[in-house]
């Protein structure tokens, strides 16, 4: 392949993977997923790979690999629809589960894999009373806010 030919693909194939990772976030994560890691590695691979002279098989397998452990590293452990269901089977007498926005996790600690997210739903009981759990996307911490 052409060299220009070579760092055109490049740059589509990493526009491409920061779309479906953007978009997966939306989708499947309700967008608490910390995308930032990710894209930051898949641009600077893209640069340095930019600036190389040639594209050797090591090269090609070291940047997939720091790719695909950066998004491992950053998925959290369930998904919206996951989350809903844990509820669903760890309260009894839930009726309704329906999400709503999600909350921002405030913390003295930095991590950029863990999520400055939280999931939020707002729960209905079988008898009408209704309350918001929050949980986080990295474990099954619960908190619950009751409705005043």
């Amino acid at each position: 392949m052409k060299f220009a030919n070579r760092r055109m693909s490049m740059v589509l194939l990493s526009l491409i993977l920061i779309s479906v990772l953007i978009v997966v976030n939306e989708w499947l994560y309700n967008g608490v997923m910390q995308v930032l890691v990710p894209i930051t590695i898949i641009v600077s691979c893209t640069v340095i790979l930019w600036n190389a002279k040639s594209l050797s098989v090591l090269r090609a397998v070291i940047v997939t690999g720091l790719v695909v452990l950066s998004i491992y590293m950053v998925l959290p452990e369930y998904t919206a629809k996951q989350a809903a269901a844990k509820i669903r089977t760890e309260f009894e007498g839930v009726g309704r589960v329906s999400f709503s926005v999600n909350t921002p996790v405030i913390s003295d600690s930095f991590s950029p894999f863990q999520s400055d997210w939280y999931y939020t739903f707002e729960v209905i009981e079988r008898e009408g009373t209704g309350y918001y759990l929050m949980m986080d996307p990295h474990s099954d911490d619960f908190m619950v806010k009751q409705n005043e």
